[in-house]
């Protein structure tokens, strides 16, 4: 006779069971992946602040993949039998796990070499949605997705600094505020961009009756935050600063290759010395000085295009891990991942040019390192949760 307890277990296998069954072998390994490494907990238990605490507002700034993106489609002729020629209106394209191997999502965009800016696929317009508004970035899928689900896509993103921040006071669409961004784009594109941050930074401040504004950023967000705020300054710099499990790498690279931000990453030549490698093959070593002769080698020139529009902007760079082709004479094969210290996604010397900050200006530079925090981890984590809280609470 079975316990109840048993046959809750019994219907937890079938269930299991059935989604391994169900999904593509490359995605059925998150869950127990997730069980093991994803933090459990939602907010991290925080009693409120006093009424008397002089509170800075706060605007969060998402990184790569970070932001949510809605797109419309007009197409005059279908890609494949089960894409949409036509919708009526605006539909989440990121994260939404339906249209993720679908061409239209792949295609990417298109880079015009005359006036060196993107454009969407024909018929395909994507916009982000909510500026302002922390939605957008809290969670990339639909809050009708179990939380357990969620968490295990890391598709859970800013939520867990939300709700910490909520639980001491804070009140969303006064004091938490968001500005994402269509992070496809490189930072030569995002004009608008700036402005409406500009903007932002202007309305929360006005509305918090003149209180200074906390911008706290993450990943990508960061170096176009300081784009943005040294663009302004020179006509403060503010303070503190994609791992998807359920989205197919193979489909992804297609669509990251017709990226500008894609190639405003690579590793930054004022970081890294002429003759270190940086990504290696059977036939050829590659420098931060060889980025022409790579982009001719994987028969995609464009690529150096878009890094040469984008290189103004790379004082402060990002640097994936140092990459292995060399078990594979195909560019486009998954290469060995050469790990080194940083945070699993960026690399520790890029994470320390900020420290650099403190021989370039006057203004007080603080940096702080959190020991054994992944890229996506450390936004739930409960020290960066006090860090924050300690900078929003003592800025006086």
């Amino acid at each position: 006779m079975l316990t109840f307890s048993s046959l809750s277990l019994l219907k937890l296998s079938v269930f299991l069971l059935t989604l391994f069954l169900l999904v593509p072998q490359s995605y059925a390994w998150w869950i127990f992946h997730w069980h093991w490494h994803w933090p459990w907990h939602r907010a991290t238990p925080e009693p409120p602040l006093d009424i008397f605490v002089k509170k800075s507002p706060v605007i969060l700034v998402p990184g790569d993949g970070g932001s949510r993106l809605l797109a419309k489609l007009d197409k005059t002729e279908h890609v494949h039998f089960y894409c949409s020629r036509k919708t009526k209106g605006y539909y989440k394209l990121w994260l939404n796990q339906r249209f993720l191997s679908m061409e239209h999502w792949t295609a990417g965009l298109t880079y015009n070499t005359t006036t060196r800016r993107t454009t969407n696929s024909p018929g395909v317009d994507i916009i982000v949605p909510e500026f302002g508004n922390t939605t957008a970035v809290e969670s990339l899928v639909s809050r009708h997705i179990p939380e357990f689900m969620r968490k295990a896509m890391y598709a859970e993103y800013y939520i867990g600094i939300v709700k910490y921040l909520e639980a001491l006071g804070f009140k969303k669409e006064t004091e938490i505020k968001a500005a994402p961004y269509d992070y496809r784009k490189g930072p030569n594109e995002m004009e608008e961009y700036y402005a409406n941050m500009t903007a932002l930074v202007q309305e929360t401040y006005d509305v918090n009756l003149f209180t200074p504004v906390t911008i706290v950023c993450h990943s990508l967000g960061c170096p176009l935050l300081l784009i943005s705020l040294t663009r302004k300054l020179n006509r403060g710099r503010t303070r503190e600063n994609l791992g998807i499990r359920i989205v197919s790498q193979k489909k992804l690279k297609i669509e990251q290759k017709t990226c500008p931000s894609m190639a405003y990453m690579l590793p930054s030549r004022h970081l890294w010395l002429p003759n270190e490698t940086i990504a290696m093959t059977n036939h050829k070593n590659y420098t931060v000085a060889e980025y022409e002769q790579f982009f001719k080698d994987i028969n995609y020139t464009v690529g150096y295009e878009m890094y040469k529009d984008n290189l103004p902007y790379s004082d402060t760079h990002i640097k994936p891990p140092e990459v292995d082709f060399r078990k594979s004479k195909n560019p486009d094969a998954k290469p060995d991942i050469l790990p080194g210290p940083g945070d699993g996604t960026i690399n520790q010397r890029s994470l320390e040019v900020c420290s650099r900050w403190k021989r370039k200006q006057k203004q007080r530079v603080r940096t702080k390192i959190i020991d054994k925090l992944g890229h996506l981890t450390m936004l739930y984590d409960k020290k960066v949760h006090k860090i924050i809280k300690k900078f929003l609470t003592t800025w006086w």
